[in-house]
């Protein structure tokens, strides 16, 4: 079995890296980082795994658009007569930033046809790709998403309270790129009534973030516009209380595992795969929506389920999200496909 990964050895975002060494591990083969252009090395069995491809059809305009996804369709039916097994990682359906949403869905529906095995972090996406796209379920695999906890140093950030002079009160953190489909004029308004102790951190264009500063009443809310090191991302999560993430939706989030990851309590929308790792009242509160008011509420809130119902459901997050049973998952996915491939011919 060869396995060609894309992004590999991506640095922006440690989960690729994470995951195919997971599944370099559980199939004792290695996994190979995997360009676009390498198309002409695949061959007969060979795993492609594809995860964010979409910026590969987007186009200035809906024609352009279309165009390019015919292209991409093209590509993947080469790819299909070499012999390859093609595998999508499902981190949205439609990207965020889709300047033709409608049409990015009908091209969505279009290329997962050829495709012989789908991964999704949980139970909601397996559902809304089966019901609403119509797909066999035995092409929809359920791949956690794996913990970040052993990936960043320890050490290297002092904490929260020293750094922005925060009060003794909790401290709510929202991490991750500043970008406007996450909620956060939403999150700023519910938090200038002064209640709540608010740090919002992460990078962005500096015009987004200046409206954000703009928006901002409140003497309890901190805005530190920046990329963050690794080296200090354990030290921050550790040091607050709770993560807010009121994204307008959600498929999945990776700053929601990386909070799980060091047992931070998070608040968010009750959207996409985000109940299969977060429980209301054990280790968050989820929000039927992102308006103000329903920020203040779950930030105002108080009520817990009992401690074993916690107890169990921390354990079952940490064995869910552990990279041992997540590469096992993975590399069974291919197999079943590759066996389902051989009966079929």
């Amino acid at each position: 079995m060869v396995i060609r990964m894309a992004h590999r050895r991506a640095r922006t975002n440690p989960f690729t890296r994470l995951f195919a060494d997971a599944v370099e591990r559980a199939s004792g083969h290695e996994v190979l980082d995997y360009r676009m252009r390498d198309f002409l090395k695949v061959r007969c069995g060979d795993i492609v795994h594809l995860h964010w491809f979409s910026s590969l059809y987007h186009g200035k305009t809906k024609a352009a658009t279309y165009l390019k996804s015919l292209a991409l369709e093209l590509y993947f039916l080469f790819l299909k007569t070499r012999g390859a097994l093609i595998f999508w990682t499902v981190n949205n359906l439609v990207s965020h930033d889709a300047d033709f949403p409608e049409l990015e869905h009908s091209i969505t529906r279009r290329l997962v046809r050829h495709f012989d095995g789908l991964f999704v972090f949980g139970e909601g996406t397996a559902k809304k790709l089966i019901e609403k796209l119509d797909l066999p379920s035995e092409k929809v695999f359920i791949v956690p998403h794996g913990s970040y906890h052993a990936y960043y140093p320890a050490g290297g950030f002092s904490s929260v309270r020293e750094r922005y002079g925060f009060d003794a009160e909790p401290v709510n953190l929202f991490f991750g790129l500043l970008r406007p489909y996450k909620g956060l004029e939403n999150l700023i308004e519910a938090f200038n009534n002064e209640k709540w102790n608010l740090l919002i951190v992460g990078g962005g264009s500096s015009d987004y973030a200046d409206s954000l500063a703009g928006m901002n009443r409140s003497r309890r809310t901190i805005l530190d516009v920046r990329h963050v090191p690794d080296e200090e991302i354990s030290g921050l999560f550790e040091s607050v209380d709770r993560i807010i993430l009121p994204f307008d939706s959600i498929t999945m989030s990776g700053s929601m595992v990386l909070a799980l990851s060091y047992g931070r309590f998070v608040i968010t929308v009750a959207d996409g795969d985000v109940p299969s790792y977060v429980r209301d009242g054990a280790n968050g509160y989820l929000m039927p929506d992102n308006s103000p008011e329903s920020i203040r509420r779950a930030a105002g809130r108080t009520d817990m389920l009992p401690d074993l119902e916690r107890r169990d459901w921390d354990a079952k997050v940490r064995s869910m999200t552990d990279w041992a049973n997540i590469g096992t998952r993975a590399v069974d996915a291919y197999r079943m496909a590759a066996e389902r491939r051989i009966n079929a011919q």
